[in-house]
């Protein structure tokens, strides 16, 4: 008598095949992600770091100035297929990434302060051969030596992948590089690694029709400068003027750590405000309605509007004057004749 599995048997052994598969398949998977991410990484930091070894022989590591000279010179030494500058670089990265279980706008990502540096200049992106996709920030204050191995180090330390890059005390950059391009997770230690100890500093500033508003000050919410001293805290900002002691623009200048609205930034946020698109960065426009609810969200009067904000431009002129631009029920205008600077009545609006 032959013997044979029954029917109830094999649908059984079936059923266990597929829990355990089901329940080691996607831990293999992940594995093998999290082993190409690796390979992946490996790979583009000893790439990276063998054109920065290049560069620092060389000696056109340091004295590049801008992030933009940077990678220009390093499209000599690492093969890229495209660069983007700092208005287009959602062309080069994706535009959210998750950074320690929080997600990031990477489109208000554009200068060094938000990887948390300060050095003061552009973010850049560009896209490898072999599909890395990287943001970087450059130190103008980088120092190479030709004659040393300790500026670029390709091994890294005992806590690094082997074949990450080491840039030593000297800080020369910052990359931010998605190992698979623009595929998803998009999230840090994963998919997303960096050189140089990034962390994500992103700005917390409301879009008021594209100007970034980090914050509204109301009058009498600053103190003026002693522009007659020039050993005052805040003298750097008292710039056409000297003479007065209380020096509310220059005051205004110091609140906003020298990003004080500019006329551009004041007419976006007037555009913004009244609901138009009319109104330029030195015009006037009349017959304007006012939107008390935007306006109140920035922080400005929600009601019966009639004040005057300080401009960063100070009078071609009048060294006694800055510009300001009038916020009225109905008009907006723009001028350097009422901004006298020891006005203690002004507001203020600092950007990023």
């Amino acid at each position: 008598m032959k013997k044979a599995f029954t029917l109830a048997e094999v649908l059984i052994t079936l059923a266990v095949i597929g829990v355990v598969a089901a329940m080691t398949i996607p831990t293999l998977v992940a594995y093998n992600q999290e082993k190409g991410w690796d390979t992946a990484s490996t790979v583009f930091q000893r790439k990276l770091g063998e054109a920065l070894s290049i560069m620092n022989t060389q000696q056109t590591l340091s004295g590049l100035g801008t992030t933009e000279n940077f990678v220009a010179e390093l499209g000599k030494h690492l093969k890229l297929i495209k660069v983007c500058d700092n208005n287009n670089l959602q062309g080069c990265f994706t535009d959210k990434v998750m950074w320690n279980d929080t997600e990031v706008d990477m489109t208000k990502v554009k200068k060094a302060e938000n990887f948390d540096k300060d050095w003061e200049t552009n973010i850049v992106g560009f896209q490898t051969a072999s599909g890395v996709n990287a943001l970087v920030a450059y130190n103008p204050n980088c120092k190479s030596n030709p004659y040393s191995n300790q500026v670029i180090t390709l091994s890294g330390s005992n806590n690094q992948r082997r074949g990450s890059v080491s840039l030593g005390a000297n800080g020369c950059l910052a990359v931010l590089y998605d190992v698979d391009g623009f595929s998803k997770p998009n999230t840090n230690n994963k998919d997303i690694r960096d050189v140089g100890g990034i962390t994500l500093a992103t700005s917390s500033c409301k879009d008021a029709g594209g100007a970034c508003v980090s914050q509204v000050l109301s009058p009498g919410s600053w103190q003026p400068v002693n522009c007659a001293d020039s050993t005052a805290d805040g003298y750097e900002y008292c710039g056409n003027s000297n003479d007065f002691s209380n020096d509310y623009w220059a005051g205004a200048m110091k609140a906003c750590n020298g990003k004080l609205a500019s006329m551009a930034d004041l007419a976006k946020i007037a555009n913004y405000v009244y609901n138009t698109t009319g109104i330029g960065a030195t015009t006037n426009k009349y017959n304007l309605t006012y939107d008390s609810t935007k306006a109140q969200e920035l922080g400005f009067p929600s009601s019966f509007p009639d004040f005057r904000i300080w401009i960063s431009e100070e009078s071609p002129s009048n060294t006694s004057n800055a510009y300001i631009r009038y916020f009225c029920d109905g008009w907006s205008e723009v001028n350097d004749y009422d901004g006298y600077r020891i006005n203690p009545n002004f507001w203020a609006v600092c950007v990023e």
